[in-house]
């Protein structure tokens, strides 16, 4: 800034968004040594973000692809089902709103160290959340017949916008899915106008108060 004010020609090299955005009148977005885009900055923000999105979709629907193809289905989820802090099932919250994810399954047969997973992208196919029982330490030494797992939010801080959740149950080292489903969607409303600079920023660690099972 104090460069800016002397009529000092500086060069800002960041992947700080906000940083660019502020300090910035024009800016160049560069991608493996090419130019992309050269112009005012928030035109040159928004098709970098628009770059990363597709990227970032691209990679998540060919993962998503991948796990499909290796599920094995030995493990059916039957149900799932949302709920706000006073465990009402619902499909709409606010972003500071407490949610309760319940899953419920079937395992025809005994299932050891099965890891639960779940993750939530947004309609852009963007990754907001991701987590997973061993991730946070919990062991789960087996599984047979019906059962079911919770997983409870403090808050969702998510935009507004419609959201799709990834259930998994995989095998110890993370690699086979014994059930994958990708059906589930819930909507975030805020009473809050969305900011231009806010649109498709994903927030990837909600703040887990504990898991049941």
């Amino acid at each position: 800034k104090e460069l800016q004010k002397k009529g000092t020609t500086a060069v800002f090299i960041s992947h700080n968004l906000f940083a660019v955005d502020g300090l910035c009148k024009r800016t160049i977005f560069l991608n493996k040594g090419e130019m992309r885009y050269c112009g005012k900055t928030p035109e040159t923000i928004q098709v970098y973000r628009q770059y990363m999105d597709e990227v970032t979709k691209k990679g998540a629907k060919k993962e998503l692809e991948s796990l499909i193809a290796f599920s094995s289905n030995e493990i059916k989820i039957t149900k799932v089902s949302f709920f706000d802090k006073a465990m009402i099932e619902k499909d709409i919250f606010s972003p500071d709103e407490k949610m309760v994810i319940r899953v419920e399954y079937i395992s025809p047969k005994r299932i050891e160290n099965p890891v639960f997973h779940i993750h939530v992208t947004n309609i852009q196919g963007v990754v907001c959340w991701i987590e997973e029982t061993k991730s946070h330490g919990i062991e789960i030494h087996s599984i047979e017949g019906q059962g079911f797992f919770e997983i409870e939010i403090g808050e969702i801080q998510l935009i507004s916008g419609i959201y799709t959740l990834t259930v998994a149950i995989f095998d110890s080292s993370i690699t086979l899915p014994y059930a994958l489903r990708q059906q589930d969607v819930f909507r975030v409303k805020s009473h809050i106008p969305r900011m231009e600079t806010e649109e498709n920023t994903p927030i990837f660690h909600p703040k887990i108060i504990q898991w049941k099972t």
